[in-house]
């Protein structure tokens, strides 16, 4: 398994809207295209929302985005979702295990 690490600075006061979209039209399409999605958290000021999303490999991270992107579910909501971050961050991590 291979995941994403998502840092979303949320434009302020928008925090609210945000995870409506997110838990109510986001999270159902990565379901829909195979993308897991793990935890989320905001941070304390509410400005910060990070998440995690997991494939089963490198090589599916491509094919699953590009899915997701192209569907119609994602074009219907990707305006309202954009209008709502101010800059995000993705870093691919990899579980380690303890030696």
């Amino acid at each position: 398994m291979i995941s994403q690490l998502r840092t979303y600075v949320i434009n302020r006061g928008k925090m609210d809207e945000w995870l409506k979209i997110f838990f109510e039209r986001i999270v159902p399409i990565h379901a829909k295209y195979g993308i897991k999605v793990g935890d989320t958290w905001v941070t304390p000021d509410r400005s910060q929302f990070v998440w995690v999303r997991s494939f089963g490999s490198a090589e599916e991270i491509p094919v699953k985005e590009e899915a997701f992107r192209n569907s119609p579910e994602w074009k219907a909501v990707a305006d309202d979702a954009i209008a709502v971050l101010a800059r995000f961050d993705v870093q691919v991590i990899e579980p380690v295990a303890a030696s």
